[in-house]
């Protein structure tokens, strides 16, 4: 878990994470006991201009240390080094003294503690080759001075730092002071203050720490109860799809249904028509049986009645035979 570092003044150091874009230089600081410090910019390739990305007013022209053949200048596009001869350069060294400034709507580049500690911001260092748009990044390297420690993104280091920018910045503290520790934050606060000056604004951080983690914990609560919200619009919206898909689907069904039953309608009805018609063809049937019979029966009285008349007929041939044989022979 991350934690907020908290200075006196109550400025917060919050944590952050980015890779360095190609365009922008790498920034090494080097800071000193009662001296200037020193930030090296280093590029990958040359540049003809290294450009502030934020410039509330002109001030590092008169504050910061140029080597010989460079000048700070305002331009429109903020305060820009380069060369007086306008050739390009890969690196720059500048001196800049640890010291308050009032900045318009912007954060204060130093706070020196009265125990020889200093909180810095970083973003008064962020630079850029010819112009910024505002979605750089940044490789910070810090040197303290000797027995003073480095406390930033949320941890207490020695000597060296080496931490990724990117957005706004942060503050970071350089100086021999013992932080107050908790899970969730850092509570520096100025050794050369009175102690119950000490005592009342270590309250007031670790008041303001944990109202701070309070707030961290409720953002990331928040962001997940967002993204389940989104996951449940998303599901919510397919099951509407997936409901519109059945209801299609229903529809489909019941006009199928309706049309079996339309032509379960006409099959009964064909089935009606189809049960007459056989009746109707049975009743012929048996009258044609009806028929059949009586036309036999009448054949058969008719070869009876055939018989009979061959039978007179063969009696009447004979008894002309007879006849004829009786009649007496004339000359």
């Amino acid at each position: 878990m991350n934690k907020v570092i908290l200075a006196a003044a109550g400025l917060m150091l919050s944590a952050g994470s980015a890779t360095a874009a190609p365009a922008t230089p790498d920034v090494a600081i080097t800071a000193r006991d009662g001296g200037d410090w020193t930030v090296t910019y280093r590029f990958d390739a040359p540049v003809t201009a290294l450009v502030f990305q934020r410039s509330p007013n002109n001030s590092r022209s008169t504050d910061w240390k140029t080597p010989p053949g460079f000048e700070i200048a305002a331009t429109n596009l903020g305060e820009t080094v380069r060369r007086t001869d306008g050739a390009s350069f890969q690196s720059l060294s500048l001196d800049v003294p640890p010291i308050y400034r009032e900045l318009p709507k912007d954060y204060a580049p130093f706070s020196p503690f009265g125990d020889g500690g200093t909180l810095f911001y970083t973003g008064r260092f962020f630079a850029c080759a010819d112009s910024c748009d505002g979605v750089e990044s940044w490789r910070f390297r810090l040197a303290a001075p000797p027995g003073a420690a480095i406390l930033v993104n949320g941890e207490r280091l020695a000597g060296t730092a080496e931490w990724a920018e990117d957005g706004s910045g942060r503050n970071v503290y350089v100086g021999p002071a013992e932080p107050l520790e908790t899970d969730d934050f850092f509570a520096v606060v100025d050794e050369a203050l009175p102690a119950f000056i000490r005592q009342r604004l270590l309250a007031q951080q670790t008041r303001l720490g944990e109202l701070q983690a309070q707030e961290q914990r409720l953002v990331q609560d928040h962001d997940r109860l967002e993204s389940t919200l989104l996951t449940t619009q998303a599901t919510l919206a397919q099951s509407q799809i997936a409901h519109e898909h059945v209801l299609l689907q229903f529809t489909d069904l019941q006009q199928s249904h309706q049309a079996l039953e339309q032509r379960h309608g006409q099959g009964e009805q064909r089935l009606a028509e189809t049960r007459t018609y056989l009746a109707v063809n049975e009743r012929e049937r048996s009258l044609l049986a009806e028929r059949l019979s009586q036309t036999e029966s009448q054949l058969s009285q008719l070869a009876t009645e055939k018989q009979l008349l061959v039978q007179d007929n063969a009696v009447l041939s004979s008894q002309l035979a007879e006849s004829r044989a009786m009649k007496p022979k004339t000359c």
